[in-house]
């Protein structure tokens, strides 16, 4: 249960980064509206800090997916003279 309430604060912040941003984008004044050099570098700071929280989710993933190949490779019989398949995953 801890988990998830990190990972919907972490989700929740984004969201509001981002939704704090396009209010000071739509300022009724032109003057008050921030500048487009200062929107890029909040959005990247916003994707900074998501790409931090999906860091290790990515890490995971990743792992899972490799290990998975192996344990799929590992329990495929292939016969010994066409091991490893040729290009056309023929034998």
């Amino acid at each position: 249960m801890l988990n998830r309430g990190v990972d919907y604060s972490n989700k929740e912040q984004c969201v509001t980064s981002i939704m704090e941003l396009a209010l000071q984008c739509s300022n009724e004044s032109p003057e008050e509206r921030i500048n487009m050099v200062e929107i890029l570098a909040r959005f990247k700071k916003i994707k900074e800090q998501f790409l931090i929280y999906l860091s290790p989710l990515l890490s995971l993933l990743c792992l899972i997916k490799k290990n998975a190949l192996r344990f799929v490779i590992s329990h495929l019989h292939f016969p010994f003279s066409c091991f490893p398949p040729d290009e056309a995953g023929l034998c």
